[in-house]
């Protein structure tokens, strides 16, 4: 992907933010991934060597009573303690730098975290969306997934790249950082310091045929069939101070023979 774009972000209020922005990108087909689209004409399949889209984003976040620590150039938010909700519009502009689709994209999301005293820290969030007109299958929503071995906090770690797209579409997460709640009462570990964390995601959407005049859809891309996605982990953190470890289990959407288990890991530090 090659892309270029500029954006405005201005809070309204403390804790409303607006952004605008506009955005033009180019696609080009690599690995796995192929362009094709049937030739009206012949019925033939056609090569395509790349795409081009322009788009304006609009977002609207809020998140009451949240403060930050404001830098020269940056800030860091101190979160809130009550959930954040933002509201996002994306509208893509065919003709304009040489863009290709004509369509529009809504997307609701929610996240929030928590304190629950002696259990620890409790993170959960969930985006629903829908697309509207017809695009080529890069253009749609890709679930993400993570195909290495660093542990994401933002996809699905057992998921491969682009194995699931969607034009209507869910998702959600749960992690609980549970601190000192069971591992300090096991002798010897105690003094290692060490916290137990799980998590668990899912994903659900459904993807239309109609997407197939523009480009043809690759055989990697599944379908949920009625099934959602699920995968759950369980893991520890504060590994020599600065590294979390998770165990991830790929639920459901295994292919027979494959493992649905790996581990994954990340740079953490918690205070």
């Amino acid at each position: 992907i090659t892309k270029a774009g500029a954006n405005l972000e201005k809070d309204i209020k403390k804790d409303l933010v607006s952004f605008i922005g506009f955005e033009w990108k180019e696609y080009q087909p690599l690995g796995l991934a192929n362009y094709l689209r049937v030739n009206p004409t012949n019925g033939f399949l056609d090569t395509i060597s790349r795409i081009k889209t322009s788009e304006i984003t609009a977002r609207l976040r809020w998140a009451k009573n949240e403060e930050f620590i404001s830098g020269a150039f940056d800030r860091t938010s101190l979160r809130s303690k009550y959930p954040i909700i933002a509201i996002q519009g994306v509208f893509g502009i065919k003709g304009v730098f040489g863009s290709q689709y004509s369509y529009q994209k809504i997307e609701l999301q929610i996240e929030h975290n928590a304190q629950i005293g002696v259990l620890g820290r409790f993170n959960y969030g969930a985006k629903t969306g829908y697309i509207f007109g017809t695009l080529a299958y890069p253009l749609l929503n890709a679930h993400p997934g993570n195909q290495s071995l660093w542990l994401m906090s933002s996809a699905f770690n057992k998921l491969n790249f682009l194995e699931f797209i969607s034009d209507q579409y869910v998702e959600g997460y749960i992690e609980n950082h549970w601190d000192g709640f069971f591992l300090n009462k096991v002798p010897l570990i105690k003094n290692l310091n060490l916290r137990l964390v799980s998590s668990a995601r899912v994903a659900y959407g459904s993807l239309s045929s109609r997407h197939q005049a523009e480009m043809i859809y690759p055989n990697f891309i599944r379908y949920f069939n009625k099934t959602p996605y699920l995968e759950s982990a369980i893991g520890i953190e504060n590994l020599f101070k600065f590294i979390r470890v998770d165990l991830v289990w790929r639920m459901t959407h295994n292919d027979p023979g494959s493992n649905p288990l790996g581990i994954r890991a990340r740079l953490a530090l918690n205070f």
